[in-house]
């Protein structure tokens, strides 16, 4: 018996590889194995604990029980898998492979939104593709039915999905010692970060490439736990912990998890063969009253024409603003990319576009050469890192960059190469609203903030303008002339 508590604890002193944890207890404790107390590891009852703790890691997940950290426990536990525990803390023994988490979301019509971008080669569309036909998935067995809501929509949505990086303000960071592609929350009461889903864009996430993570057996098995599902022990099931992704897009639900979705929200109801095949295979938009969102607004001093853009589409203002033409698609202006959720012509008038966390350079809008494109982090050194993306941006009269992100705002010194200072906050400086959708500098000189279906116009030194805010539509939109 003292042999076999010593292998145990060798064998858990001797889990180390690479950024692997050394103590193998805090591997058992994160995922629901163990709850570490006060007793005394030397103590019988303390190494009773650990044994018991392995023996019910690897019964889980079907390895060989033996109550020692072998190599082929060791082996499972360098594998990547999800961040959320295997065994809940009030449920250790289980009598089914499925298992409910508790919640639910109480209806049956659910809102997704992707809110930002992944720092891979995916663009926006190719990865709400691939989340409308994970969430299609569980539609097609379920009576549930999903709505995707656009990116410029002001309706929340009921989950978030976003790409992250380590501590990313949710208290469920992704440790670098773990292998975690990603983690959701529960249905819980249906509010906050209640079904929200966060993929470690740590990793590189993809479709087809054999050296990439698959973005789509990640989100259907994530939505599953947004959904209200647990980890199962069953091996073929998609809701097994550990990834075990494939190039094969042919990717289907186990039995096992059919059973456990339908014991949730029940099982699917569809009037006829031809309507449930429709919904296996596409996810639903919902669209609300039609307006241009001003996502970004870029004044051309060579020729006087104000730029606007709403994500796809942009639009040409006359130098006097008593004409608009558009909407022309993005990808025809400018290459490489099909979209646009900021920009800003920068101190060496180079105009600088914004998708997420990356950027993209060009030389001007009558040229329009890409010559540049990166990640923002890198562009503007001195950035927090758990900023998703850049709202809005411009140069001011001294050179200085000031950049909008959330509530706060930055200045950038384009000389030194470096953010000047901390973050401070926009509301107490620039007095307009946080989360603004973009700003520029028009020709005569003004600052100009748009948010919604207003602008704001502040002095130069900060403070907002008498008289403002002020409707966009009639001062800047015009009626449109299509051309």
């Amino acid at each position: 018996m003292i042999i076999s508590f010593l292998l145990l604890f060798l064998s858990i002193a001797a889990v180390s590889h690479g950024d692997f944890p050394a103590n193998a207890l805090d591997y058992l404790s994160d995922f629901g194995y163990y709850k570490r107390n006060n007793k005394d590891l030397g103590s019988m009852s303390g190494k009773k604990e650990v044994q018991n703790s392995v023996e019910s890691f690897q019964r889980f997940l079907g390895l060989p029980v033996t109550g020692v950290i072998d190599k082929t426990t060791q082996e499972i536990m360098k594998k990547p898998r999800c961040g959320l525990k295997d065994i809940p803390d009030d449920k250790v023994n289980r009598k089914r492979r499925f298992n409910l988490q508790g919640s639910k979301w109480s209806k049956n019509n659910i809102t997704w939104k992707l809110l930002n971008d992944n720092n891979d080669r995916l663009s926006r569309k190719e990865v709400e593709t691939i989340l409308e036909n994970a969430f299609a998935k569980w539609e097609a067995v379920a009576n549930l039915t999903f709505y995707k809501l656009s990116f410029s929509s002001k309706e929340q949505a009921d989950i978030d999905v976003k790409f992250v990086h380590g501590e990313h303000g949710d208290g469920i960071s992704f440790q670098p010692w773990h292998y975690i592609y990603a983690h959701a929350f529960y249905p819980l009461n249906n509010k906050g970060y209640s079904g929200d889903v966060h993929f470690n864009d740590k990793y590189n996430f993809n479709v087809k490439d054999k050296n990439g993570v698959n973005l789509y057996w990640v989100a259907i098995h994530e939505i599953g736990h947004s959904l209200g599902l647990y980890h199962s022990s069953a091996q073929s099931s998609l809701m097994y912990p550990y990834y075990r992704g494939t190039k094969d897009q042919n990717i289907q639900l186990d039995e096992d998890d059919k059973l456990g979705i339908q014991k949730l929200y029940g099982s699917k109801i569809t009037p006829d063969t031809k309507n449930a095949q429709v919904t296996q295979n596409k996810t639903h938009t919902m669209t609300s009253k039609k307006h241009i969102k001003v996502q970004a607004i870029i004044y051309d001093q060579l020729t006087g024409i104000t730029y606007v853009f709403n994500e796809d589409k942009y639009y040409k203002l006359s130098k006097n603003l008593n004409e608009t033409h558009g909407p022309f698609d993005v990808s025809k202006l400018l290459t490489k990319i099909t979209y646009v959720n900021g920009g800003f012509m920068n101190r060496e008038k180079k105009l600088v576009f914004f998708q997420g966390t990356k950027y993209y350079m060009f030389e001007s809008f009558t040229n329009t050469k890409l010559i540049d494109n990166g990640s923002i982090f890198d562009l503007f050194k001195g950035i927090k890192n758990n900023v998703e993306k850049i709202d809005g941006a411009f140069v001011a009269g001294d050179g200085t960059t000031y950049l909008f992100t959330g509530n706060d705002y930055y200045q950038y010194s384009s000389k030194q190469k470096t953010i000047e200072s901390l973050p401070k906050k926009i509301a107490e400086y620039w007095k307009v609203p946080t989360n603004i959708d973009s700003v520029f500098v028009w020709g005569n000189g003004g600052i100009y903030f748009f948010k919604g279906l207003q602008f704001y116009r502040v002095h130069q030194n900060g403070g907002l303008l008498k008289d403002y805010p002020k409707n966009i539509d009639g001062a800047w939109l015009k009626v449109l002339m299509n051309v």
